[in-house]
């Protein structure tokens, strides 16, 4: 009997699973098994993307180890971890440009400023910074990624991921694809730091200033360096 009406439905649910860290072993290689029942080809592009991410939380999901084996001993894994064929996410959205004063592809003015100053602050304190970078073979992308070298960071990579689709209210993601992306960033050794660009374009001064001091509290980065900024 199968658990959902088609292999796309199948994607969909295992994408839940994933989200909630339920990787019943049994229950996933069932709809593992489903999904895989049409040529990945004939999938969506983003129910294939979708597929990958389920893959990737199956193989790095400490809690989805067991799941992970019985998958690999139904000789169905080579199938499902196919890194090399899917597209992945789009480009739409990152910067594209080094001029932070402007709007850049549907990211608002405000969070570029945001992000350059942010970009000013940390550069001084040992942080590189690289725009558009692609992650997981290029699977994943991210506005800008910091990484630093000093010892007593938090984290050595900090990933900024401007969310143009979400709604202003929102104060962390809710869309699957982009918790599934943060998890495994997360997973990765990657801080991330998600930008409403909906919301950023509402900010008035204090509360970008806000903003910035939460980022570089995450950083490791005194609040109390911003008062150097300007020497």
């Amino acid at each position: 009997m199968e658990l959902c009406s088609s292999p796309q439905d199948a994607v969909r649910a295992l994408l839940a699973l994933c989200v909630i860290r339920h990787f019943e072993p049994q229950l996933v290689l069932q709809l593992v098994r489903q999904t895989l029942k049409i040529p990945r080809s004939s999938l969506l592009e983003a129910d294939d993307n979708s597929l990958h991410q389920v893959a990737l939380s199956l193989f790095h999901e400490a809690k989805a180890a067991t799941a992970l084996e019985v998958v690999q001993e139904a000789g169905l894994w080579e199938d499902l971890y196919q890194p090399d064929d899917v597209i992945g996410e789009p480009l739409r959205g990152l910067s594209g440009t080094t001029n932070f004063g402007s709007a850049i592809n549907g990211t608002a003015v405000k969070t570029s400023m945001a992000i350059a100053q942010l970009r000013e602050l940390v550069s001084s304190h040992g942080w590189d910074a690289h725009s558009d970078v692609t992650i997981a073979g290029g699977f994943y992308k991210v506005f800008f990624q910091f990484e630093t070298k000093r010892s007593a960071a938090p984290y050595r990579h900090i990933c900024v991921d401007v969310d143009n689709e979400a709604q202003s209210w929102l104060t962390e993601p809710i869309a699957t694809w982009r918790r599934l992306k943060h998890r495994h960033l997360s997973l990765w050794g990657h801080q991330v730091l998600w930008v409403n660009n909906s919301a950023a374009a509402t900010w008035d001064n204090s509360e970008q200033g806000l903003m910035l001091e939460q980022w570089l509290q995450s950083m490791g980065v005194e609040v109390l360096d911003l008062s150097d900024s300007g020497k």
